[in-house]
C-alpha cells in the first residue's frame, strides 16, 4: 500500500461542461488560468486540461469544446507554477501534430485513451510520447471487459509500450470497490517499475469509495474533479478525497481548506482570472514574451469585445448583487491597433470590467457603448490630464470617477519587492524607467533598509542614488516600472547577481532582449499582481467620490453627520453639533460630537445618544436607518 498518493484533477477537462451554468460559457482561457493557478497553489501536482475528448476534439463538430487546444494549454501551463499541465489524447482524434504542438506549448504529461482490447493503438503515441519527453499514463478505457487476469496482461503490455502509470477506468461506472480492488492489485502485481492508476465515475455514488479501494489495493495516482463534477454522473470529489486521504493516513501535499474553498468557488460560478490567489507569480517566459500588435498576452486575458466585456461584467452582477464599473486605461503597447479587455474582476463591492485602449478616438467609442450600461466609468489619471479631462467629459450618464493605475502598480509593486528581499535575501534594487509619481516606492524600499538605484530617471530628495544603464553595478532585482519609459533591455539583465532577479512591473516593462538573458542566465522573473493594487486604488476612488457627494447636508436619524476621516483638518468636519462618524454612507460608530473647530464637545447630547442607539439597532436586531439630505 503506498504511503504517499497523487491526485490528478480532471475539473478542467471533465468538469468544464458541467460547472457551467446556462448562462456562463464553459472555461474560457481566463478561467482555465484561475482554476489551474489556484489548484497549483492548493498543492495538486497533476492538472488535466481540454475537452473531454481530448487533444484534437476541438476540430470535430459534435465535440463539446469550449476553446481551442493551444489556448487552453497556453493559460494553464503559464498559471501552473509546479504542478504538471497535461491532456487526454485518442489516437483517431488526436493526431501526431497534435500531441507535437502541444508539447511545444508546454504539456507535462499525457494520457493514452485505448479501449482495453486495443492496447496495440497506444504503442505508436506512447514511443512518441517519450521522445517528447511527456510522463506518460495510458488509460485502459472499460478495463471491465476484459478479465482481471486479462487485464493484469494488457497492463504488462502496456508497461512494455513504456507507460509510466497504468490506470484502471470504470467507463460505464458499475464496478463495486470489491472489483477495483482485485484489478488494482492485478496490474501492480505484473508491474515492475510504473505506476497503477484509477479513474471512476460516479453514478452509482461509487466514485469516492472505488477510488479509495483503488488507493488501498496500490494505485497511486487517482482522478477527481472539484465538486465531483464531470458529465452524466461526474467524478470523485477533489475536496471530499483529499479529507478521506488524510484521514486514512496517506501524504499528497495538497491543502484541505484550500481545495474546499476552490470547489464552491468553481460550483458556483464565481472564479475569473482575477482569483487567482498570488501576491505575485514568476512568469512563463513563452506566454509572457511582448505580444504581436493587436493580439493580447495571456498575463492580461483572452481576446473580448467591448460587448463582450460588458455583458460580462453586467451577467456577473445580476448574479451577486454588486455595483458595476468599468475602468479605462491607456495600453502600454504604442503599436496596439485594437482595445484590449482584461478578464472582468470581482471586488467585495463591485465587478470591474477594463479597457485599455491605444487612442483616444477608441476609447470614446469605448464610452459610447458602455456609458448608462454600468454605475461607473473610471479614468485612469496616469493616462495624462488631457485623456481624463476629455474622456470624464464624455460620461453623460454613468457617474465618473477617476483613479490612479500607475499608483496601483506602485503599491503592489513595493509588496513584492519586499517580500522578494525577505525570501531571496535581496538587498540592492534597481528601478528602470522610474517616473517623480513612484516616489513613494523609493520611500517605502528606503524604510526597509532597501540600497535603491534609480537608472536613467530623477531622484531629487529621495533617499536612492542615480547612476545611468551604462554605470550601473551588480544588484539583487531590477525592475521594470513602465513600458511607457526606459525598458529593462538584457544588459540591464545581466547586472543581476546569480541569485537575484527580473521583475516586471508593467505590461512591456522587460524588452525581448532582457526575456532572452533571463533564459540564459537562468534567472526568475516576476511579475507584479496589480489586480490587488488596483482593487484598493478602485475602491478608494469610490469611497472618495462618495464622500466628496454626501458629506454636504448628510443626516442620519435627523441629524447631520460628518465623516472621521477629515477630523484632524481644523475647522472641520461641519459644524458645530454634527455628529462625527466612521462614515457617512453606512455609519456603524459614532466618535462625538463636533465643536467646528476641530474638536469633540466633552458631552455627549440628546442626538448622540439617539444616533447610537440606532445603529446598534441597525447592527444586532436590523434595525433600519433614515438618511435624507438637505
Amino acid at each position: 500500500m503506498p504511503s504517499s498518493v497523487s491526485i490528478l484533477d480532471c475539473t478542467l477537462r471533465d468538469g468544464a461542461s458541467a460547472i457551467a451554468q446556462p448562462c456562463r460559457q464553459p472555461f474560457g482561457p481566463d478561467e482555465t488560468f484561475a482554476i489551474a493557478r489556484a489548484l497549483d497553489r492548493a498543492g495538486f501536482r497533476f492538472i488535466e486540461v481540454g475537452p473531454g475528448l481530448g487533444l484534437g476534439a476541438s476540430r470535430t463538430p459534435t465535440a463539446s469544446a469550449p476553446t481551442s487546444d493551444e489556448d487552453c494549454l497556453r493559460a494553464a501551463v503559464a498559471a501552473a507554477e509546479t504542478a504538471r499541465v497535461g491532456a487526454f489524447f485518442i489516437p483517431g482524434i488526436g493526431t501526431v501534430e497534435d500531441l507535437e504542438r502541444a508539447a511545444d506549448l508546454g504539456l507535462g504529461f499525457v494520457r493514452i485513451g485505448v479501449n482495453a482490447g486495443d492496447i496495440g493503438l497506444a504503442a505508436p503515441f506512447c514511443a512518441l510520447a517519450h521522445r517528447l519527453g511527456l510522463r506518460t499514463s495510458i488509460n485502459l478505457i472499460k478495463s471491465y471487459a476484459l478479465s482481471v487476469d486479462g487485464f493484469a496482461d494488457v497492463s504488462a503490455a502496456a508497461e512494455q509500450f513504456g507507460a509510466d502509470t497504468v490506470c484502471v477506468v470504470d467507463s460505464a461506472s458499475g464496478m463495486l470497490p470489491d472489483e477495483v480492488r482485485a484489478y488494482v492489485e492485478a496490474a501492480r502485481n505484473r508491474l515492475q517499475t510504473a505506476n497503477v492508476g484509477f479513474r471512476g465515475h460516479d453514478h452509482l455514488q461509487l466514485a469516492v469509495a472505488n477510488t479509495l479501494a483503488a488507493v488501498e489495493a496500490g494505485a497511486s495516482v487517482v482522478d477527481a474533479c472539484l465538486h465531483g463534477a464531470g458529465q452524466r454522473g461526474g467524478h470523485a470529489a477533489s475536496e471530499v478525497l483529499v479529507k478521506l486521504l488524510d484521514r486514512l493516513g496517506y501524504t499528497h501535499g495538497i491543502d484541505a481548506d484550500q481545495t474546499l474553498d476552490l470547489a464552491d468557488q468553481v460550483a458556483d460560478g464565481e472564479v475569473v482570472a482575477s482569483a487567482a490567489p498570488a501576491a505575485f507569480a514568476p512568469l512563463d517566459l513563452q506566454a509572457h514574451r511582448a505580444p504581436e500588435h493587436g493580439r493580447m498576452n495571456l498575463a492580461c486575458g483572452a481576446d473580448q469585445t467591448v460587448d463582450e466585456a460588458l455583458a460580462k461584467v453586467r451577467r456577473l452582477a445580476a448574479q451577486t448583487g454588486k455595483a458595476t464599473l468599468f475602468c479605462l486605461t491607456r495600453a502600454a503597447h504604442g503599436g496596439l491597433l485594437e482595445p484590449r479587455f482584461p478578464p472582468v474582476r470581482e471586488l467585495d463591492n463591485l465587478i470591474v470590467g477594463t479597457a485599455e485602449y491605444p487612442t483616444l478616438e477608441i476609447a470614446e467609442d469605448v464610452v459610447a457603448v458602455v456609458d448608462g450600461q454600468v454605475d461607473r466609468i473610471a479614468v485612469d489619471a496616469s493616462s495624462g490630464i488631457d485623456d481624463l479631462d476629455h474622456l470624464v467629459g464624455c460620461v453623460q450618464r454613468s457617474a465618473p470617477v477617476s483613479y490612479s493605475n500607475e499608483d496601483a502598480t506602485m503599491c503592489a509593486t513595493a509588496k513584492l519587492i519586499v517580500e522578494l528581499a525577505e525570501l531571496r535575501g535581496a538587498e540592492r534594487v534597481a528601478l528602470v524607467g522610474f517616473s517623480p509619481r513612484w516616489a513613494g516606492l523609493v520611500w517605502t524600499l528606503a524604510e526597509r533598509n532597501l540600497d535603491v538605484t534609480v537608472v536613467g530617471g530623477q531622484v531629487t530628495g529621495l533617499p536612492a542614488r542615480h547612476r545611468s544603464a551604462d554605470e550601473l553595478e551588480a544588484v539583487d532585482l531590477v525592475v521594470g516600472c513602465s513600458a511607457h519609459r526606459d525598458r529593462v533591455t538584457g544588459d540591464l539583465a545581466r547586472r543581476v547577481r546569480r541569485e537575484g532577479a527580473l521583475v516586471d512591473a508593467g505590461p512591456g516593462a522587460l524588452s525581448e532582449s532582457a526575456f532572452e538573458a533571463a533564459d540564459e542566465l537562468d534567472l526568475p522573473i516576476y511579475s507584479v499582481d496589480r489586480g490587488a493594487g488596483l482593487d484598493s486604488e478602485l475602491s478608494l476612488a469610490i469611497d472618495t467620490h462618495e464622500l466628496a457627494s454626501d458629506i454636504l447636508g448628510t443626516r442620519f436619524e435627523a441629524v447631520p453627520v460628518a465623516p472621521i476621516s477629515l477630523f484632524d483638518q481644523p475647522g472641520q468636519p461641519g459644524h458645530p453639533g454634527d455628529l462625527v462618524v466612521d462614515h457617512v454612507g453606512s455609519p456603524i460608530y459614532t466618535l462625538g460630537v463636533a465643536d467646528g473647530d476641530g474638536g469633540l464637545y466633552a458631552d455627549a447630547n440628546e442626538a448622540l445618544e439617539r444616533v447610537e442607539r440606532a445603529l446598534l439597532a441597525r447592527r444586532f436586531f436590523g434595525g433600519t436607518e433614515e438618511r435624507d439630505s438637505n
